[in-house]
């Protein structure tokens, strides 16, 4: 038995939201918040530069995404019905009604994501006076990411596990997503993920304070990258970051 039919091992799965995963359905429950906490009064939670709506307590492993993900994305086969998702969105509302309203920028990484535009909307609901600067950051290909790499950096083993998780990418954009590595090489990677967007009105956040957002944080990857692409060519204030999800 593998882990994850280990964990599939009953039918229902509590964790502030209800679990089927015979139905692949998800259902809102706010009487617990044992897995994930989606209550009002204890969230968000913060780390360092980020703030995050709901808290993830359990997981099958840091990137494990989990069916409420997946349900709000309407991916993979998991669904919850319009009630209960509204509830879902009620509480990020008021979630998002306890952050500082002080930031000047709102950037989201590139992305085709529907839940990342839905989660941007809900942001732009809260932040009425926030300025939205669409597409300031693109993202770099493969090739460009691996031409950039500093390769004295990293052992022969190390090297050996990046070139086999880039060869198992498309050849196209660099998807961090796909880019699963031992946290070690993480920490070394320092190659930019992203590049400015000479298109946009990104010169504007020079001196802003600004708050990038996610959906869900895994290991920070993404995150880290934007904020520092931000940093290094758009001289801001600050980087914060609101994310859905929290790591685990």
């Amino acid at each position: 038995m593998t882990k994850f039919e280990d964990y599939l091992n009953s039918d229902w799965i509590f964790e502030g939201i209800d679990i089927n995963f015979t139905t692949k359905t998800v259902i809102f429950n706010g009487s617990h918040e044992n897995i994930v906490d989606t209550s009002i009064s204890n969230n968000p939670s913060s780390q360092d530069n980020s703030y995050f709506v709901f808290k993830r307590k359990k997981g099958l492993g840091k990137t494990d995404g989990n069916p409420l993900f997946y349900a709000l994305k309407n991916e993979k086969g998991w669904k919850m019905s319009d009630a209960h998702r509204n509830e879902i969105w009620n509480r990020v509302e008021q979630i998002l009604s306890k952050l500082p309203n002080d930031f000047d920028v709102l950037v989201m990484p590139p992305s085709s994501s529907s839940l990342m535009k839905l989660f941007k909307d809900k942001i732009l609901d809260r932040f009425k006076d926030i300025d939205y600067i669409e597409n300031c950051l693109l993202k770099r290909t493969t090739e460009e990411v691996w031409d950039d790499i500093n390769f004295p950096d990293f052992t022969e083993d190390e090297l050996l596990d990046l070139d086999s998780a880039f060869q198992k990418m498309n050849k196209g954009y660099f998807e961090a997503k796909h880019f699963h590595l031992d946290d070690d090489i993480i920490k070394k990677f320092e190659t930019s993920i992203f590049k400015t967007n000479p298109e946009s009105r990104g010169l504007e956040i020079y001196g802003k304070k600004v708050l990038v957002l996610d959906d869900i944080y895994s290991r920070g990857f993404t995150l880290s990258k934007c904020a520092r692409t931000i940093t290094e060519n758009y001289f801001p204030k600050s980087v914060h970051n609101v994310v859905l999800l929290s790591g685990i």
